[in-house]
């Protein structure tokens, strides 16, 4: 467990943090708000608890950056090298929680793009990280601290106000009564989310408009609907032929969880947003039944299945929809 730990750091922290610009989606927006805040003199001029209540970042992610450039350094990098940091080892954290194969779940997250995502959205990434804390103080029953991480999270980007459902999904007993009306209420959320925004009074955002004006088929959507479907019920397939107990419900509530956003998300793009939130947990739960199946033979049989799966669907995006993750030649920074 300590070499993969210390060997997936290296490759992670290395290839991720060490690169030029281009190579990910919202990387560059970033560094440009950081750079322009990090050489205005009247920003500066402030403290760290300094919010702009018309800037386009939420406010506990505008002070995190107001202390990488007070008290760390103003290069635009800086944020690229920390928000780095503390997503490789939260990650790798998490995953020691659960299983030895720390590269495994590494692999199969970058081939499913989870880690991409947190890596490139920095504010998501790093809410992301928080919430993986909040997970285990629920485990614990430590309410206040899962709150106030939540609250934490929402600061740093404001989808993390899902995370919440676990706190009502936590008291719900997982049977097929309970699991049947979370689908069937996610596939009338699906059919009429734009409903659901007229109601809220959320017409005016920019992502309804997008939903409602696309005239494309979400393609990478109902791939990741597909997907994560087919490891649901994989994960539901073992727990049944070894009967094994259900001793992580909230691990099943979340992928559960992420079946349902990504099948929202094919028509409204936007809900991927949600479903990021729940997607590190699936690989946990697959990997965890598959390390409790008797045969040897019989679990790497599993593993290799789980693995060219993704690594399928990381081949075919990469070969005919390159598009979706705005990818561009590597380069690493050139610090001179």
């Amino acid at each position: 467990m300590g070499f993969e730990a210390i060997y997936c750091f290296f490759a992670l922290f290395i290839f991720f943090c060490f690169r030029d610009i281009t190579i990910l989606n919202d990387t560059h927006a970033y560094f440009e708000w950081f750079d322009d805040l990090s050489h205005s003199a009247e920003h500066m001029s402030h403290g760290i608890w300094h919010v702009n209540a018309l800037d386009r970042f939420e406010p506990g992610f505008q002070i995190y950056a107001n202390m990488i450039m007070h008290f760390i350094t103003r290069n635009a990098y800086g944020i690229i090298f920390i928000s780095g940091l503390i997503v490789t080892i939260a990650n790798i954290l998490f995953i020691r929680k659960f299983t030895n194969g720390i590269c495994l779940v590494v692999f199969l997250m970058l081939c499913a793009g989870v880690l991409e995502s947190e890596y490139s959205g920095m504010r998501q990434g790093i809410a992301i990280c928080v919430l993986y804390y909040a997970y285990f103080q629920l485990l614990k029953h430590r309410l206040f601290i899962f709150i106030l991480c939540g609250i934490i999270a929402t600061t740093l980007h404001s989808s993390a106000i899902v995370f919440f459902l676990l706190l009502i999904l936590q008291k719900v007993e997982l049977n097929r009564k309970f699991i049947s009306i979370t689908f069937i209420g996610g596939i009338i959320i699906a059919f009429f989310i734009d409903k659901v925004f007229e109601m809220l009074g959320l017409t005016d955002l920019v992502y309804y408009e997008q939903g409602m004006t696309r005239d494309s088929v979400a393609w990478a959507a109902i791939i990741n609907t597909v997907i994560s479907a087919i490891v649901l019920w994989f994960c539901y397939y073992i727990q049944r032929k070894y009967s094994f107990k259900v001793k992580e419900p909230l691990l099943w509530w979340m992928t559960i969880l992420n079946v349902i956003f990504n099948m929202t998300s094919i028509t409204f793009p936007i809900m991927t947003r949600f479903s990021l939130y729940f997607y590190p947990f699936i690989f946990i739960l697959c990997i965890l039944l598959i390390n409790r199946v008797p045969s040897g033979k019989t679990r790497l049989k599993y593993i290799n299945l789980i693995i060219i799966g993704f690594l399928l669907r990381f081949i075919v995006i990469l070969e005919y929809k390159n598009d979706w993750n705005v990818m561009y030649p590597y380069l690493f920074y050139n610090f001179n």
